[in-house]
Parts: structure tokens; C-alpha cells; sequence
């Protein structure tokens, strides 16, 4: 089998910096403005040496967002399973995407630009991980119902409310300036935003701080009986 670009520990701690550099850079700039020698120099290298373990920009790019938005994927999943009832693990899920974007803050820029440059019958790159997102949330919320958990829910609303609210918090807000020493990566802010955001979580799934009650189980009507 041949070996991968790169092979070797030294050869793959360079491929992780590379990837770490211009996630940060593609995060602030976007695709168009950021170049590969933007990210040669900030990484310390010439040129040549990103081209030996990314084919061009394009294919760097690529590689930034499967593994910013791969990570995520696998972030939740795990967070997940750690949990043994449906509400806890949607609940784990919900605080692990907001843990993911404080280590990771160019996840949420990226997000937004993919979003924004999406147009119709030419989904984002990150379209498969997001949908791998969903499905595990679905397949978690289905389960909860099924159990009598917690009453239906729309998967769509309860991920656009949690990814939503944290994509303002932490880009949309200091964006707009309107509270010019907010600082939403501190611990304080982090720390309050992911209990606001179980709280929500558990608000849409109809918990409210309350244990979910059984199903009510349907009366039986006697045959030849009016109602």
C-alpha cells in the first residue's frame, strides 16, 4: 500500500499544523481572500511545502472542513453515548457543540460561510457531516419518543435553535458590537451559554426542569357501547 503525503510523525505533525493555521485563516478571511502563501508564512514554511501535502487551495480546504466539521460529528456521537437516557443524550449533545466551538472558534465562521455560499443544487462541503449530525439527533429523539420520554419533537427546530443560538452568541454579537467588552470564549459566558442552551434544550423536548411522565395509555371502549 502506498504510503500517504506526508507519511512519518514529523511529516504528520506539520500536516496538523497546516490544517490548524488555515482553519483560523479561512475561519477570519474566507476561501477567497486567504492564500496558500498566507498560510506557508504563518505556519513557517515555503510554499512548496503545502503543495507536497495539499494538491492546492481548493484541496486544503477541503481538508480544513472535514476535519473541523468531522470532529464535530464525532464530538457529539461520543457525547452521546456517554449518557444512558434519550433527554440526557440530546442534552449531552446540545453542551458538546458549544464545548466544540469554544476550543474550536473558526468552526462557527466556517459554518456561516458554507451556509451563505450555498445555492440551490450545489450543497455546502460540510452538507454530509451536518446531515450525519442530524441523523444521530433524530435517531436519539425518535428513540425518546418511542419510550414516552418526551412528546414529539421537530429535529429541524431543536438543531436550529441550539446551532443558531450559538452561532449569535458567539460570532453574531460581537460582530455587531453591541456590547463592546463582551467576551462570549470566556469561561463565565461559556459556562452560562451551555446551561442556557440545556436549559432550551430541554424546553423544547417539553421537560422544563420536570421528569418526563409515561405515555397516558388509551382507554378501552366497550363494543356495542355509545360514547
Amino acid at each position: 500500500m502506498a504510503r500517504p503525503r506526508g507519511a512519518g510523525e514529523r511529516g504528520e505533525q506539520t500536516r496538523a499544523k497546516i490544517l490548524a493555521t488555515a482553519e483560523l485563516l479561512f475561519g477570519e478571511r474566507g476561501f477567497a481572500e486567504t492564500r496558500l502563501e498566507d498560510v506557508a508564512e504563518a505556519v513557517g514554511v515555503r510554499r512548496a511545502a503545502l503543495v507536497y501535502y495539499f494538491a492546492d487551495k481548493q484541496d486544503l480546504y477541503r481538508a480544513v472542513l472535514d476535519d473541523v466539521f468531522g470532529g464535530l460529528a464525532r464530538r457529539m456521537v461520543t457525547a452521546s453515548e456517554s449518557q444512558s437516557s434519550p433527554a440526557e443524550r440530546v442534552e449531552a449533545m446540545a453542551a458538546a457543540w458549544v464545548g466544540y466551538v469554544a476550543e474550536r472558534p473558526a468552526v462557527a465562521r466556517l459554518y456561516l460561510r458554507e451556509i451563505a455560499n450555498a445555492t440551490p443544487g450545489r450543497p455546502p462541503a460540510i452538507a454530509d457531516h451536518v446531515k450525519a449530525v442530524y441523523d444521530h439527533i433524530t435517531a436519539v429523539v425518535r428513540q425518546g419518543e418511542r419510550a414516552g420520554a418526551f412528546p414529539p419533537v421537530n429535529t429541524v427546530h431543536l438543531l436550529g435553535m441550539v446551532a443558531g443560538a450559538t452561532l449569535l452568541f458567539t460570532v453574531g454579537v460581537p460582530a455587531l458590537g453591541i456590547e463592546p467588552s463582551y467576551d462570549p470564549l470566556s469561561s463565565r459566558e461559556l459556562a452560562a451559554h451551555r446551561e442556557q442552551i440545556v436549559r432550551m434544550t430541554r424546553g423544547l423536548l417539553g421537560l422544563n426542569g420536570a421528569a418526563a411522565r409515561p405515555p397516558k395509555k388509551a382507554k378501552k371502549r366497550t363494543a356495542g357501547r355509545r360514547s
